[in-house]
């Protein structure tokens, strides 16, 4: 493709629409990150770029922006009359950039069913919409409260509830990629991702599985305990925690999410333990241990104590 007239620069070419030139209007660059498994997310430079062009800035249809370090990059326009619009990715070099042509869009629709496992449909579901940029267990801590600047106003957050049928519908969503949150107290939750919204109405379907309830009696050496931290792990050799709870006044626990079937561990800690992490870390292994829920569960009792005699590996 050609390249821009100058070094480490792209040309931008912006039409509504009808294809009619727009040449008033307010650009950011954007960063674009890797996505392992499905459309690349882009995201907010940690230095705003930022530029208002005007009519003087074209020569005749395109605008030429420089000064940009070599990276991936898109670009996000926000004019008159028309939603905030970004572009597909695009790679500038020490040698230049492409020449960059972006339809203003009026914003983009997201629809789809609830269902449960037999095929009917689930009333009352919350569906709310979501940056596709999602991370996981100790991720979400580390990186979600830094990201979430870098990701602000580049997605449409909104919810809903599903009707009578199951249906649910997202109208003028900022084109972009997104994920869905879908929950129930009688389901598990559900995770949509890699959901592309444009000009095109998507439509889109989940099935909720029941899963189980799961409640039980945390303990020190068989004494139900106050206070501790209990967490349950996803089974295998994840290492994130999927669900916590904190044990009542008689040591009672109930996990606040429905569980699916499958394999977990569950373990425990004292809160105050947090202070010292070697001391967490030997708590956490004096209670760890697996259980099992099946398709059919409803609910699940499952006693987790830390045992201070217990030899570890």
């Amino acid at each position: 493709s050609p390249t821009a007239a100058g070094e480490r620069a792209f040309a931008l070419r912006v039409v509504d629409r009808f294809g009619g030139p727009v040449q008033e209007f307010d650009m950011e660059l954007l960063q674009v990150l890797r996505n392992t498994d499905g459309p690349p997310h882009r995201v907010r430079l940690q230095a705003p770029f930022a530029r208002e062009l005007r009519p003087s800035d074209f020569s005749p249809d395109y605008a030429t922006i420089g000064d940009i370090e070599p990276g991936r990059y898109a670009v996000a326009v926000t004019a008159a009359a028309h939603g905030l619009t970004l572009s597909e990715p695009f790679e500038i070099t020490e040698q230049g950039g492409p020449f960059v042509e972006l339809r203003l869009a009026q914003g983009g629709e997201l629809g789809g069913r609830i269902l449960d496992p037999s095929g009917q449909p689930i009333t009352g579901a919350l569906v709310r919409t979501d940056s596709n940029l999602q991370f996981e267990g100790g991720a979400q801590q580390l990186f979600g409260p830094m990201m979430a600047a870098r990701i602000a106003g580049l997605f449409t957050g909104a919810e809903t509830r599903t009707d009578a049928t199951g249906h649910f519908h997202f109208g003028k969503l900022i084109q972009n990629d997104y994920a869905l949150h879908v929950e129930h107290p009688d389901y598990c939750p559900a995770l949509l991702r890699n959901l592309p919204v444009s000009d095109q109405p998507l439509d889109c379907r989940a099935v909720l599985e029941r899963g189980a309830v799961v409640h039980g009696i945390a303990s020190i050496d068989g004494r139900p305990t106050a206070g501790l931290v209990v967490q349950v792990l996803a089974g295998g050799d994840s290492k994130k925690a999927i669900e916590s709870a904190t044990s009542g006044e008689d040591g009672t626990f109930r996990l606040p999410g429905r569980l699916r079937s499958g394999s977990y561990q569950i373990q425990a800690h004292r809160p105050d333990a947090k202070v010292n992490p070697f001391q967490m870390l030997i708590e956490i292994k004096q209670s760890q241990h697996a259980f099992d829920i099946g398709a059919k569960d409803r609910e699940v009792e499952v006693d987790v104590t830390i045992a201070t005699d217990k030899k570890l590996q």
